[in-house]
């Protein structure tokens, strides 16, 4: 189990809100996109300092949408995860609706392991099983039947 401290939070895919340098080169070059709570101290290439602590865990099955207690989770980069505020990039965090955003003014636990996941505070709580497929799901997510694309 993580344990990260009181802030504000997004959970949930963690490609639609981290800013993409530091989803590249610190999670990605410097991390190997490994599991687990990070520290992240970090200037791109703009010259912005990053600065927070972010955990994240790979799905069950990849991609997907994965239904939680209070919502369904679309899924592009394999992973369901917390990040702070301080590492969030606004400008072109189109996807933010795509997770949940909270602020909790305890300590958050994070939890993962076997495709599950469980996010805890005093005024959160969220549970995902993504070991669990669900089509139905998927197609009600994205609008259509995966089937019915064209190749």
């Amino acid at each position: 189990m993580e344990t990260l401290s009181e802030g504000k939070y997004y959970f949930g895919d963690i490609c639609y809100i981290m800013d993409e340098e530091v989803y590249h080169k610190v999670w990605g070059d410097e991390l190997g996109f490994k599991d687990g709570q990070h520290n992240v101290d970090f200037v791109d290439s703009k010259g912005k300092h990053w600065v927070g602590t972010f955990a994240v865990a790979g799905t069950a099955y990849g991609d997907g949408c994965y239904q939680g207690i209070n919502m369904a989770y679309g899924v592009d980069a394999g992973v369901l995860g917390l990040v702070p505020e301080s590492l969030w990039d606004l400008e072109s965090a189109a996807g933010k609706h795509d997770g949940m955003i909270f602020t909790s003014g305890s300590k958050v636990e994070y939890e993962f392991g076997d495709g599950k996941f469980k996010v805890r505070s005093k005024n959160f709580n969220e549970e995902v099983d993504t070991g669990e497929e669900n089509d139905e799901d998927e197609e009600d997510y994205y609008g259509k039947d995966s089937e019915d694309e064209e190749d």
